[in-house]
């Protein structure tokens, strides 16, 4: 007898299919859809609290030189508008001088502005380009009047003499700020 006549050819099993899946990978599916979503809602929750962000950013690359005045503006605004996304009831906005100087490098990358550069967005907030011209020529008739005049004088023309390259300066701290300022909220 041939033993090779005698082998019979052994039948694979059928492959075995994907679906239906066991039941633990639907837990494994379910559980990475959960995390998609929360990953995707803590994102358009940042986005869209980081709004104001947007609108001030954009808004303040649209000034011009004539348009000074409202940079410092602009910048309160973001600052109340971040804190009320934080839920902080009573944003310091009454701040002027020294502690919005404070303010601004706090919330801010570290010593972005001088203290001369808040004390410029502080006069421009108050005086327009027009009223600067009119004051430098008010300073310049009473500085014969009284000493003490003459020494604000000079502090006033310094910061009425803000040059274009200047307010460019001016104006691109403040976007960088506008970029990289945090509120508690947001970290």
């Amino acid at each position: 007898m041939n033993q090779l006549a005698q082998l019979v050819e052994i039948t694979a099993p059928d492959p075995i299919s994907w679906w239906p899946l066991a039941p633990g990978w639907y837990l494994v599916l379910l559980v990475l859809l959960i995390i998609v979503l929360f990953v995707s809602w803590r994102q358009r929750k940042a986005w869209l609290s980081n709004q104001y962000r947007r609108n001030a950013i954009f808004e303040t690359q649209k000034l011009t030189y004539l348009e000074a005045n409202q940079l410092n503006q602009l910048l309160r605004l973001a600052v109340l508008r971040g804190s009320l996304e934080g839920g902080n009831k009573e944003p310091q906005l009454n701040v002027t001088g020294k502690q919005w100087f404070e303010l601004l490098n706090s919330l801010g990358p570290k010593d972005l502005f001088t203290q001369e550069q808040v004390a410029q967005l502080e006069y421009l907030n108050y005086h327009s380009r027009q009223e600067s011209a009119m004051a430098d020529i008010f300073v310049a008739q009473s500085v014969a009047a009284d000493s003490s005049i003459a020494i604000k004088s000079k502090l006033s023309s310094k910061l009425n003499n803000l040059s274009e390259t200047e307010f460019e300066r001016l104006k691109n701290l403040s976007i960088k700020w506008l970029k990289e300022h945090k509120f508690e909220h947001l970290s």
